[in-house]
């Protein structure tokens, strides 16, 4: 049997048919959002941060390779840097809500720009409770705050109390979280007495306010609800406050909220014990034990439903004692000013009247007389007054044998130890008026200064008395004593009351044309007196008809004090500027100025010394024109 051939199939496709193959499509990656968080975390971290440094947390699809970060939507001066998930950025300073863009990117292509904000704030709050009244009557108050702060501050989260009793140490008392604005405090445990209060903050970016331990707000609570604040024992018929020839007495009290007072109890017995309750009646009496001496009255009160108040206490002094220091006067020892002193020793004159003698006294500055042991009485004395300038008040009281004290009586005098002063105002170096007013000014010591009585005018006439400017004129019109006192040679010319304000010095009274110096010297009314001045307050030259040229006549511009300048008189018609001219022997201009006391130092225009020699000058003047020398020595 023959093979048969295999057939041969040949499968002809068309040219239109092919196969198509999917090709890969690649994308770039997604930035979904981007969340920012306070970096350290917290109970509000994505809303809220207490400093510029943020996390940020990215929700991509796609494997991002790079991304960039900023403030400015549009990403100016901002850099591609490698991905990382979460990533960190620092905010530029400043605080408030801030927003922060970002992108990603891989070799395929980059994300649109996504965005988030942040509260920023790095400022710690600083709240303090509202000022409360002084005193408070009932054990539970409320302590009111401002419960938000101005923006760029983030909301509150807890604010904290602390309090302080009696000056104690602070103890924390509650949280108002979430801040309400009030705290409810019941003092009622604790008991009456003055209480400081300090708030202390967070804030919800996770700012912490700092405890400082000083008081915000404080206050006096009574926790009985009444206020028994102090009492006030009286003598019944006088009101005096420290003595009584009575046995009955008149109790005054001190009450905050008399309304919630409904009884009342008093003794001598701090236990009150065997006193009973009585209705409340404000002022009312009590009778004292028998005998004399000091007496303590104590007294306590209640409410309805006898709410009772810590007992508050008071002294009087029985005495039987028939005299009564009727005046006491107090007087400075010198000069008996029963107004001013200048000496703290002074003396103290009492005026009893009665029919028995005093034996004893006793004087204080204290009304009360702490610590000031009776003394044999005497009519008059010596005391000694307290340190410090100021208004001194002087009490006294007398006793008798037994020490029964009299009346208390009283009087004031103002210390007063400061030397016033008295300045001579501006005057003209030169003139040719016979009769100067020369103003002065005059102040008192540091307050309280007693009020200047007299203030003085010195003179010394140069060339008829020891001259004291001879070694040590500065200018011609300055120079210093040897010792602080008054040189022989000084005269008193006038004294004016101290509520002048010159003097009228003429000049034809003792000489005529002259340099003169002055000075001042005042007093006040406790008696002291200015020192002896250590320098001239001020020089004049009183010329006369035709009296022109330099005061002096040889300058030795060498920088010594002594001649270095000189001032020119002339006679002053008019109150118009002078023109002076200084000229060389060869009439060359060296020196020129304008002014109403014309003065020349030996310098040429340029401020350079002149070579030594004779120079003419000439004074101008709206009405005349005057000539003359001067010798510059070297």
């Amino acid at each position: 049997m023959g093979l048969r051939p295999i057939p041969v199939f040949r499968i002809i496709l068309p040219l239109a048919l092919f196969i198509l193959v999917p090709s890969i499509i690649l994308a770039q990656p997604v930035l979904v959002s981007i969340t920012l968080r306070d970096y350290d975390g917290g109970s509000f971290s994505d809303e809220y941060t207490d400093q510029l440094l943020v996390r940020v947390d990215f929700e991509v699809t796609g494997t991002p390779t790079e991304m960039i970060m900023s403030e400015d939507p549009t990403f100016s001066g901002a850099s591609w840097v490698p991905y990382t998930n979460p990533a960190e950025f620092t905010f530029t300073p400043g605080e408030g809500i801030r927003t922060l863009y970002a992108k990603v990117r891989d070799a395929v292509g980059e994300s649109e720009a996504r965005s988030d904000d942040i509260w920023v704030d790095t400022i710690a709050p600083s709240i303090a409770p509202d000022s409360l009244p002084p005193e408070m009557y009932d054990p539970l108050i409320y302590i009111t705050y401002p419960d938000e702060e101005s923006p760029p501050a983030s909301p509150l989260w807890h604010v904290y109390l602390y309090y302080r009793f009696e000056g104690g140490a602070w103890t924390y008392y509650d949280d108002d979280s979430p801040p309400t604005g009030q705290f409810q405090f019941d003092a009622g445990p604790i008991g009456s007495g003055t209480y400081d209060f300090e708030i202390v903050a967070q804030d919800m970016a996770g700012n912490w306010e700092t405890q400082t331990g000083v008081p915000e707000a404080s206050t006096y609570i009574y926790t009985d609800g009444i206020g028994l604040r102090s009492i006030l024992v009286t003598d019944y018929d006088t009101d005096d406050p420290l003595y009584t020839d009575n046995y009955l007495v008149r109790v005054t009290m001190d009450v905050g909220d008399p309304d919630d007072a409904a009884w009342m109890k008093l003794s001598e017995d701090p236990a009150f014990g065997g006193s009973s309750w009585d209705s409340f009646e404000n002022p009312t009496t009590f009778t004292l034990s028998e005998g004399e001496g000091l007496k303590t009255v104590y007294c306590k009160l209640a409410t309805v439903e006898f709410v009772e108040t810590p007992p508050k206490s008071d002294t009087i002094t029985v005495s039987f004692a028939d005299m009564t220091l009727e005046e006491v006067v107090v007087s400075d020892v010198d000069s008996g000013s029963t107004e001013y002193t200048d000496n703290p020793d002074v003396r103290v004159a009492l005026t009893v009247t009665g029919s028995e003698t005093p034996v004893w006294m006793q004087i204080s500055e204290d009304s009360s007389f702490t610590g000031v042991d009776w003394i044999p009485y005497q009519q008059e004395s010596i005391f000694t007054l307290s340190e410090g300038d100021g208004l001194k008040t002087v009490y006294a009281r007398v006793a008798d044998p037994d020490y029964s004290p009299s009346n208390i009586n009283q009087d004031t005098i103002t210390l007063d130890t400061l030397p016033p002063n008295s300045i001579l105002g501006s005057l003209p170096y030169s003139t040719s008026e016979v009769v100067l007013q020369i103003p002065f000014s005059t102040e008192g010591g540091d307050p309280p200064a007693s009020p200047i009585t007299a203030v003085e005018l010195w003179y010394n006439r140069e060339g008829e008395k020891t001259d004291y400017s001879t070694s040590a004129l500065s200018g011609g019109s300055i120079f210093s004593f040897p010792v602080a006192q008054q040189p022989p040679d000084w005269v008193l010319y006038q004294t004016v009351g101290g509520t002048e304000s010159f003097f009228s010095f003429d000049s034809s009274t003792i000489g005529g044309a002259g340099t003169y110096h002055f000075i001042s010297i005042a007093e006040d009314a406790a008696g002291n007196r200015k020192p002896w001045p250590d320098e001239v307050e001020q020089t004049v030259v009183f010329i006369s008809e035709g009296d022109v040229g330099p005061v002096h006549q040889i300058l030795t511009p060498n920088g010594d004090g002594i001649n270095d300048s000189t001032t020119f008189i002339f006679p002053k018609t008019s109150l118009g500027m002078v023109y002076l001219y200084i000229y060389s022997r060869e009439r060359i201009l060296v020196f020129e100025s304008i002014s109403s006391d014309p003065v020349w130092d030996g310098r040429d225009n340029k401020g350079k010394i002149v070579p030594g020699g004779i120079y003419i000058f000439q004074l101008v003047t709206d009405s005349a024109v005057y000539n003359g020398t001067v010798v510059v020595a070297r």
